[in-house]
């Protein structure tokens, strides 16, 4: 072959090779993401690369190739657009956040997503559509016996390598492979290769997991051995539970930070006994989906059949007499659409807000129109707090106190709007003769300016607050507290169902405590691993 033939099949063909050489740097950069370089790193991104080219080759000579070209640009612009974002590849824990994502979190994140989305999938349509059109009109090579060879080595080679090793994939894998091959492939395809064809191994992994939520929805439910309900006076009528959102502890200045961004809590803790928090908390996820998941319920980081099995904390509160509210300011999941979703659905009385824009101060007037007198009641406020964008989560009254100077003033506005909405809840609660007590933590906490559900980095992504609020100083809530501190002297929110039994009156056992704690040490990430807080790099 001479320069000038040679010089011909490469003009002939160059939105192929462009497209080829782009698609392999990006399941390169997704793969790096995972993994580091290696020649199995470059190995893997090769073949992920050529499955991807074979499949556009194959429906080439179609009507489809247009369709299937576009579609293909939108899985990799996602692909890329979670890279970008969240700094590593599509993982099952994303993919479930997206998947389950309200409406309004959605509208809010879009400015940080859809620029480098939509740049990405405009660029990489034209370059696949013109790049199944070279290949229509080439004939020189058995495109179907290829691509039968290349999908057998793709499925074969990772899942032969990984039962010889015997690595911690396949032994975790094995026991959901019992009823579902999907969730077998989705613990070891997306490691391998996470340019789009993880993404349908996810995805049918996350809907065989959401197929198991609906079956057990409707199971009796349990309480775990070790808690039974006692006979207590000293119980509080009204528990207002408010869940915070990416809230990170160390932007209070009630826990020290150099900004008065709480002058509510500040001042109720100097001038009052009503109110205790508590240093050293953790989140025992670093995203809603699973950190609600175990906080809300006996579920655990590494037990999630508890959360199948048995009771919440909707129906702690119920079985202790409460009347209970679940008062949103996030979208409304169905029963059975979400981990949070199913357990909001138990409360015997619920309220969505529904508007794009939400400000959370906007759930006091429900609030208020919820509480009764005489009658024991247990009211959840589930607040959009400090979700990215910042800018969406304070208005004009938190910018006079704070000013616009600095670069995470945005996120600082944003936990003093929640200051605000804590004083207006616990306004409300004081004015009532009864008992009454504010219990507030966050989801979990956020790497500021950066975000969350990151693995393996950043302990800011679990630390949150941890603030109880009464209206008269009835209940000594340290000596509860205080028993789930684990040997590190951390508290993780795995404890809450635990820590909120015993102020509604039931008791638990020292060794189901003890076993609260151990399983304290451990936080559940994005990626579906397990491991101990400590293993976290700041």
């Amino acid at each position: 072959m001479n320069n000038s033939e040679l010089k011909n099949i490469i003009k002939e063909n160059k939105y192929t090779t462009i497209c080829f050489c782009l698609l392999f740097a990006f399941a390169l950069l997704l793969r790096l993401s995972i993994k580091e370089i290696s020649f199995s790193s470059i190995f893997f991104s090769l073949l992920n690369t050529a499955f991807i080219y074979i499949v556009i080759a194959c429906f080439s000579k179609t009507i489809i190739r247009i369709p299937l070209s576009i579609i293909i640009a939108l899985l990799i612009a996602i692909d890329i657009t979670v890279l970008y974002t969240c700094g590593e590849a599509l993982n099952y824990g994303i993919l479930a956040s997206i998947l389950e994502t309200n409406t309004e979190e959605a509208y809010s994140m879009s400015g940080l997503y859809l620029p480098m989305g939509a740049i990405t999938f405009i660029l990489l349509s034209f370059i696949l559509i013109k790049t199944s059109n070279e290949l229509k009109k080439s004939s020189k090579i058995n495109i179907y016996f290829t691509a039968l060879f290349l999908i057998l080595s793709i499925f074969c080679i990772p899942l032969f390598l990984e039962i010889k090793s015997g690595g911690d994939n396949i032994n975790v894998a094995k026991e959901k492979a019992k009823s579902s091959i999907s969730y077998f492939f989705a613990r070891i395809i997306p490691i391998k290769y996470p340019l789009i064809v993880s993404d349908f191994f996810l995805y049918a992994a996350y809907k065989t997991d959401m197929k198991t939520i609906t079956s057990s929805v409707n199971i009796p439910k349990q309480l775990p051995q070790g808690i039974s309900v006692k006979t207590e006076s000293n119980v509080p009528e009204k528990i207002i539970f408010i869940i915070g959102e990416s809230s990170y502890n160390a932007h209070y200045s009630l826990y020290g930070y150099n900004l008065n961004t709480t002058p509510f809590l500040d001042s109720l803790n100097n001038n009052s006994n009503l109110l205790n928090f508590y240093n050293n908390a953790i989140s025992s996820a670093n995203y809603t989906r699973d950190a609600l998941r175990i906080s809300l319920s006996f579920a655990s980081p590494q037990n999630g059949q508890a959360f199948l099995d048995k009771k919440n904390i909707v129906h702690l509160a119920e079985d202790a007499g409460y009347e209970t509210y679940w008062i949103s300011n996030q979208s409304k999941y169905g029963p059975v659409d979400s981990f949070v979703g199913i357990i909001s659905a138990t409360a015997q009385n619920s309220y969505y807000e529904k508007k794009l824009r939400r400000d959370d101060l906007e759930l006091i007037p429900v609030l208020k129109q919820a509480l009764e007198n005489d009658k024991k009641q247990f009211i959840t406020l589930h607040l959009s707090g400090s979700h990215m964008m910042y800018d969406e989560r304070y208005d004009e009254t938190d910018t006079k106190a704070l000013g616009s100077d600095g670069k995470t003033i945005e996120y600082d506005k944003s936990v003093h709007h929640t200051d605000r909405v804590l004083r207006e809840a616990f306004s409300t609660i004081n004015k009532a003769h009864q008992k009454a007590l504010i219990y507030y933590f966050s989801d979990h906490g956020e790497q500021v300016n950066v975000g969350h559900s990151i693995p393996n980095k950043w302990k800011s992504q679990y630390q949150v607050p941890l603030i109880i609020i009464q209206n008269k100083p009835f209940l000594d809530t340290n000596s509860i507290i205080c028993k789930y501190y684990d040997s590190r002297s951390r508290i993780n929110t795995n404890a809450t169902p635990y820590i909120l039994g015993e102020i509604m009156g039931y008791s638990i056992t020292d060794s189901l405590i003890e076993k609260t704690k151990r399983d304290g040490l451990y936080i559940y990430q994005a990626d579906g691993s397990v491991i101990p807080f400590d293993n976290i790099i700041d």
